[in-house]
């Protein structure tokens, strides 16, 4: 369960009561550079993802009010197709996925998450 979804909180709690949990935390490295390489992203596309999206992550962190189970994960990165224009790919990316992740994450500071959203930005 992600602890970030408010909405389930005494599910998450019930379910921590009863079961082990091993944390899996979100690792842009070489690893996953070379899964988007493979998938046909631009090198440059594939340095800016994960960059910025470790920056804003580190800022998530960082959060008193955050911390790691709001961190943005992989997935929404693992659907480009090798020929598909990766700066709308990109741009559909945040806009539609990101931006409003964000703006949940920091909904009581949503200058905060415009800031993210420009460390996001090509």
């Amino acid at each position: 369960m992600n602890t970030a979804d408010r909405s389930l909180a005494i599910v998450d709690y019930a379910l921590r009561r009863r079961f082990a949990f091993f944390p899996l935390h979100p690792d842009y490295g070489e690893t996953f550079k070379v899964f988007l390489a493979d998938k046909g992203v631009s090198d440059s596309l594939v340095t800016h993802i994960c960059s910025s999206v470790t920056k804003v992550n580190g800022k998530i962190i960082d959060d008193n009010n955050l911390g790691h189970g709001f961190q943005i994960g992989h997935s929404y990165f693992c659907l480009f197709n090798t020929g598909d224009d990766e700066s709308a790919w990109w741009n559909d990316i945040l806009r539609f996925e990101l931006t409003p992740l964000l703006d949940e994450i920091w909904f009581d500071d949503l200058e905060k998450a415009k800031e993210m959203v420009q460390i996001l930005s090509r």
